[in-house]
């Protein structure tokens, strides 16, 4: 949906009730820089969408806040034993900027 009108001075929507949602697929670059130390990067496509829920209970796009387009990402992997360790940064339309943190097996 989308917003037309709300009155003056009177919220039309609830106020803290808010739900994003994100897709990104990107490919890239793995570079070691020492035996447990990777760095990587890559580009792609990315969404990241808000919405925000109106009186009426219904959900709309807030397309202020809201994007789509090039997706790039950076960070740092780290390796021990059979773990790994990851760190990075994504941003979608240079817009919005998020902190990844991950953590995995390696078999």
């Amino acid at each position: 949906g989308a917003l037309t009108s709300g009155g003056t001075g009177t919220p039309y929507y609830v106020e803290g009730s808010s739900s994003k949602s994100r897709l990104s697929i990107t490919g890239g670059y793995l570079y070691r820089f020492i035996k447990p130390l990777y760095g990587y990067i890559g580009a792609g496509y990315g969404q990241r969408t808000l919405a925000w829920e109106t009186v009426e209970g219904e959900w709309v796009k807030n397309t202020d806040h809201s994007a789509s387009g090039l997706a790039t990402e950076i960070g740092l992997i780290g390796k021990y034993k059979g773990f790994a360790l990851s760190l990075g940064a994504q941003t979608v339309n240079f817009k919005y900027m998020e902190l990844n943190v991950g953590f995995g097996f390696l078999f």
